[in-house]
Formats: structure tokens, C-alpha cells, sequence
């Protein structure tokens, strides 16, 4: 899968994104990083993309940026909250309509739903995983956390590819 993420700016690389980016390399999927304040029309540069699902970063104090930046994800797309508010928020279903939320840690329960999202298991299988479903907010136990010696290292070429003045930060 085509996997897009969304960030409002480019106030720093997040070491969290580049680790899950290594991850999801690992399990075969393209990741590609959208910084929202580098992008002329961030809308196109979407599109040009072509996403199969797309991760948007939903921070504490950032509501109004997340909710635009769902907003511009393509129909028929799935969009996926992540971050300190997904994780956190638990109400934040009911204000931004996404289609999930992610909580904590994105390496293991990542790769599980976009596992979900082509039907290889039930989303109840997706660890820390919220939806809402036929208007009720479902929420799966955040599972088991990973041996770490067996994660990928972080995929910083998420920034650097194609934001390469992220390099050159001080």
C-alpha cells in the first residue's frame, strides 16, 4: 500500500514518523511525508500521490490543522489520526471525521491495520485501534509493545527525500 503522511510543518523531523516509516518499509508498503507548510497547494500534492491511506498528525492544539488537513483527503481514501491528541483524545472521532485513530506507538499497530484495510483481519484485530461504527465509538485494547531489537531502523529518508533543507537544520 501507498501510505501518505500528513504534518502541519516542518518545525522538526519526528524521530516517531521516521521509525514507523521503517516499519511499514519493512512490511513491503511505500511511505511517502507531505509537510503542509512546504507545500504550495497541499491539496495537489496529495492527489499527485495517489494514497491508499493516509496518516495525519493530530497534536495537542493543532484541531484546526488536522481537521483541514482530513478535509483535503481524497474520497474513498481512509484517513487515520495519530499523535498526542489520537492518543489521548478520546473524543476526537466526534469532532474530526476521520475514518480511525491510531494511539500511541504506530510500530505494531500500523502494519496491522493496513493489514485490516485489504481484509487480512478483522479491524477488531487492529491493536489501539478506535473507529466508530454505525455511530458508537469501538476502541481495541493497545496490545502487546514489540520486541525492539527486532524493529527496522527509522526511515529518515521520509524527510529528507524529498524536504532535503531538513538535513541542513542546525
Amino acid at each position: 500500500m501507498r501510505v501518505v503522511i500528513l504534518q502541519a510543518n516542518a518545525v522538526d523531523e519526528s524521530l516517531a514518523l521516521s521509525d514507523l516509516a521503517g516499519v511499514l518499509l519493512a512490511h513491503g508498503h511505500v511511505v511517502d511525508l507531505l509537510l503542509d507548510d512546504q507545500e504550495p497547494d497541499p491539496a495537489a500534492a496529495l492527489r499527485l500521490l495517489r494514497p491508499d491511506v493516509v496518516l495525519v498528525q493530530a497534536a495537542y492544539m493543532g484541531e484546526p490543522w488536522t481537521r483541514r488537513a482530513v478535509a483535503r483527503v481524497p474520497d474513498g481514501v481512509p484517513s487515520v489520526l495519530v499523535g498526542t491528541s489520537a492518543t489521548f483524545d478520546e473524543g476526537l472521532l466526534s469532532r474530526i471525521p476521520a475514518d480511525f485513530v491510531l494511539m500511541g506507538e504506530l510500530d505494531h499497530c500500523a502494519p496491522v491495520l493496513l493489514d485490516a484495510l485489504v481484509g487480512r483481519v478483522p479491524l477488531d484485530a487492529v491493536p489501539a485501534l478506535r473507529w466508530l461504527d454505525a455511530g458508537t465509538l469501538r476502541s481495541n485494547p493497545w496490545g502487546e509493545v514489540p520486541d525492539l531489537e527486532s524493529l527496522p531502523l527509522p526511515d529518515r529518508s521520509l524527510y529528507f527525500g524529498r524536504y532535503p533543507f531538513m538535513g541542513r537544520f542546525p
